[in-house]
């Protein structure tokens, strides 16, 4: 992040990486303006550049990866301030992974809306999904 950054000549990233098996600080609820959550996936958008994913154990078993993006959002949800934009994206195009998991966070987390997103690729690039959401009211 922090090299991406510099190449785009950014100055106002803070980069915080959160070890998933621990709990999150209160001291950072409410803090940010931006949360991204890059969430693990299936990675069915990037076989073309990747061919090995095909092997990936996620990839023959992804039952279990909509729940944990879920969980992902709503755990790093409680980061922004009002008005902030919560990021969600996956290297995947499957249905359960992409729009059944923005349809089910907007379900299950009444103060935030949709603000911006959709699929990218796949075409002569590889296939991602990203979804912006706001957060409109603690």
């Amino acid at each position: 992040l922090k090299k991406r950054a510099r190449r785009a000549n950014v100055q106002n990233i803070q980069g915080v990486v959160i070890e998933e098996a621990l709990p999150l600080p209160d001291k950072f609820n409410g803090t940010a303006d931006r949360v991204l959550v890059d969430a693990p996936c299936s990675g069915w958008g990037v076989v073309r550049r990747s061919p090995d994913i095909k092997w990936k154990p996620d990839s023959h078993n992804p039952a279990r990866l909509p729940d944990l993006q879920v969980s992902l959002l709503h755990r790093h949800a409680p980061l922004l301030k009002d008005g902030g934009t919560l990021v969600y994206g996956v290297c995947t195009f499957r249905h359960e992974e992409t729009v059944a998991v923005v349809e089910r966070f907007l379900k299950e987390a009444p103060g935030f809306e949709k603000i911006a997103g959709g699929y990218f690729g796949p075409g002569p690039m590889d296939g991602f999904f990203m979804t912006a959401f706001r957060k409109i009211k603690s």
